[in-house]
């Protein structure tokens, strides 16, 4: 009886374990969060770490790219200056003096469409001479001829003086070679109202077309320009008797003022 007594009391002892091991399995249960929320954390922070490096680097890109464009900037500027020295001097003819610096000559370019732009003074320039063989006392009559520019592009002008002519054998330096002219010797021209030496050859420089003939005692010179170079010039005695003078027809364009 004794024994059956001590089996009876052991199976509370057996009942009283179940309990502990039970309790352990919540307690490996909730360490699966705990190492997950560990997990989850490190891998945010290895995301953000890699966010950060990779902004840093975006950020050092342009950086990057602008210092490398100055640096090639500055050396593009350094190769490229010029150098100031006497491969850099010019000596210009007096023909591409006057195409290049035409407001030396006849002031403002203009289009024509004020009384001051420079195609008036080309056409004051021939007059003037004709006006100095009138001064002169040589000749009685001026004729001068202006086609209207608004109808074509090109405006044509012809100006007859009925003077004693120029020269015949110094024709083409007259019109053509700055500095030459008659009106340095006081014995011929004592009143000039033209630019001595640079007027006709300033117009015969800026016009498209430039032709000149003159008479002297029943013979002609003839020479015709384009943009003040020489294209053509003959000479002959005329067949009927024409009073002496120049002939000077010029064919402006505007446009060559900027060519």
């Amino acid at each position: 009886m004794a024994v059956k007594k001590s089996v009876k009391t052991a199976k509370p002892k057996t009942a009283a374990v179940k309990p502990k091991a039970a309790a352990v399995k919540p307690a490996v249960k909730k360490s699966a969060p705990a190492k997950a929320a560990s997990t989850t954390k490190a891998a945010n922070t290895t995301k953000t770490a890699g966010a950060a490096k990779t902004a840093a680097a975006k950020t050092s890109q342009p950086a990057q790219a602008s210092a490398a464009a100055s640096t090639a900037k500055a050396a593009a500027a350094k190769k490229s200056s010029p150098v100031y020295d006497e491969s850099k001097i010019k000596t210009l003819s007096s023909l591409e003096h006057i195409r290049l610096r035409t407001g030396m000559y006849i002031g403002r370019l203009g289009d024509g469409s004020n009384q001051d732009d420079g195609i008036y003074v080309l056409l004051k320039e021939v007059i003037d001479n004709a006006i100095d063989e009138f001064i002169m006392g040589n000749g009685k009559l001026i004729e001068i001829a202006v086609k209207d520019i608004e109808k074509t592009a090109e405006a044509s002008i012809k100006v007859r003086d009925y003077g004693r002519g120029i020269p015949l054998g110094k024709l083409v330096e007259c019109v053509s070679v700055i500095n030459t002219g008659a009106k340095y010797n006081d014995d011929v021209f004592q009143f000039s109202v033209g630019l001595n030496g640079v007027g006709t050859k300033a117009v015969n420089a800026l016009s498209v077309h430039f032709r000149v003939v003159a008479v002297r005692n029943g013979e002609f010179a003839e020479a015709v320009f384009e943009r003040g170079k020489l294209k053509s010039e003959r000479k002959g005695k005329l067949k009927e008797k024409i009073k002496d003078g120049t002939l000077v027809p010029s064919l402006f364009n505007v446009v060559v003022f900027v060519q």
